[in-house]
């Protein structure tokens, strides 16, 4: 039976793309956990909580920045690929100016963000900002690569990365010198140097030619800004939840709360693979295929999830405590809510590739609009007074409208009916290819 799988799986490309992802998402996941171990138990939740703060800064402003060019490049090359290294040079520039731009208006807010925090800690938070228009071009790289296909390669950097850092961070640990501010640059450099490997591989597979002649900007921020809202508003509901505790709690509870967001993500390892492979394959196709692809392929990630989650959160109680002390008891309810959160927020995303891929990505924007602020609403209502579990469950409850948005609008958008979200035999052997 496995081999008959396996070798069914060889003759589908797409598939093949999505389990090279999963598995190398998986490596970098186990990387990342034992890296947010480590400086858990190395740093206490004081200092987790600092070096958490420093990098969600420059992560979501580098979000920030990418104007959704990575997803219209996709789209665009999709349409004209006679002129793909037209549209690659045009999103270079584009999405290089708005890092800056963004860079350089964050640097006056930096002290105000991160008030609670010393002097030194907003120094290197500042120089950290200079990161931020390479994080926002790093997408448009893998762009390139995966739509020609190439999804190795850029699979390949996300759990080397990974490993990368956790070597520094080890060998920081072993010589007694880690700290949050040494642990940022063992996230740092692994970072720089795989953006210089994508740059390689993305010049090769597309030569690049600079320009901002007509029509390709236009066309590019015609998709990207209406694309724009799905990135800003996920990266915000993904992060709104720490930005919220970092500004109202003290350092620890944030460390406290960055285990348990750190721990929940593992959930989005499937779902995170599969869109990345599913996006260029449906965009601008035909609704009707696009439609059936996405919810078959929701169906199957949402049963693995729920799978995942169960055996997860059997073994929290007593893993937390084993693995990060006593200090990080508070972390295990926030857990076990945003392992709920992780579910209901990757089907909402599973399906929203539908609303993309047909050419209708404000209708995306607006789930995202809607589940944001859901969020706020909940965290700044319920973290005074409940802490970090108020911030789990606010962003329960914004995922939670977020993915009614988005069933909603298949039958006042696309004009069909709801889809089914319950997985059958069926969808099983489909994804094993049977």
């Amino acid at each position: 039976m496995l081999l008959t799988v396996l070798r069914s799986l060889r003759k589908r490309p797409a598939m093949m793309a999505v389990v090279h992802l999963t598995t190398s998402r998986m490596f970098a996941l186990a990387a990342n956990l034992l890296c947010g171990w480590l400086t858990a138990v190395c740093l206490g939740p004081e200092g987790r909580g600092e070096l958490a703060a420093l990098i969600v800064g420059s992560l979501v402003l580098s979000n920030v920045s990418t104007l959704g060019l990575h997803a219209s490049l996709i789209y665009n090359i999709k349409l004209d690929c006679a002129n793909g290294c037209r549209y690659f040079g045009g999103a270079l520039v584009l999405t290089s100016l708005a890092g800056l731009t963004v860079a350089a208006a964050a640097y006056a807010l930096v002290p105000i963000y991160l008030r609670q925090y010393t002097a030194d800690t907003i120094y290197v938070a500042r120089i950290l900002l200079a990161s931020v228009p390479l994080g926002a071009v790093a997408p448009l790289l893998t762009g390139v690569l995966e739509v020609a296909g190439l999804f190795a390669i850029a699979s390949r950097m996300i759990y080397l990365q990974s490993f990368g850092t956790l070597i520094f961070l080890g060998l920081l640990a072993a010589f007694d010198v880690l700290t949050p501010h040494t642990a940022l640059a063992a996230y740092v450099l692994p970072t720089c140097l795989s953006f210089c490997y994508l740059c390689v591989h993305a010049w090769r597979t597309l030569a690049c030619q600079i320009t901002l002649a007509s029509p390709f900007p236009g066309r590019l921020l015609s998709y990207g800004l209406r694309f724009y809202g799905v990135d800003l508003l996920a990266t915000l509901s993904g992060y709104l939840d720490q930005f919220v505790i970092v500004l109202v709690l003290q350092p620890a509870a944030a460390g406290t709360y960055a285990v348990a967001v750190s721990l929940s993500r593992v959930l989005y390892v499937v779902q995170g693979a599969v869109s990345t492979v599913l996006f260029p394959t449906v965009a601008a196709e035909d609704t009707s295929n696009v439609v059936d692809r996405v919810t078959r392929v929701t169906r199957v990630t949402t049963g693995l999830n729920l799978i995942a989650a169960l055996g997860c959160a059997s073994v929290a109680p007593f893993a937390l405590p084993l693995l990060y002390g006593a200090h990080f008891d508070g972390a295990i309810a926030p857990f076990l809510i945003l392992l709920i959160e992780s579910i209901v927020t990757s089907t909402a995303r599973s399906l929203a590739q539908a609303f993309s891929g047909s050419g209708h990505p404000g209708t995306v924007t607006i789930a995202e609009v809607v589940g944001v602020i859901g969020s706020l609403v909940s965290v700044l209502l319920l973290v005074p007074h409940l802490g970090v579990l108020g911030a789990a469950c606010g962003s329960l409850m914004g995922g939670s409208l977020r993915l009614a948005c988005v069933l909603t609008c298949f039958p006042t958008v696309l004009k069909i009916r709801l889809p089914r979200l319950l997985i059958k035999r069926a969808d099983i052997a489909w994804a094993a290819g049977l």
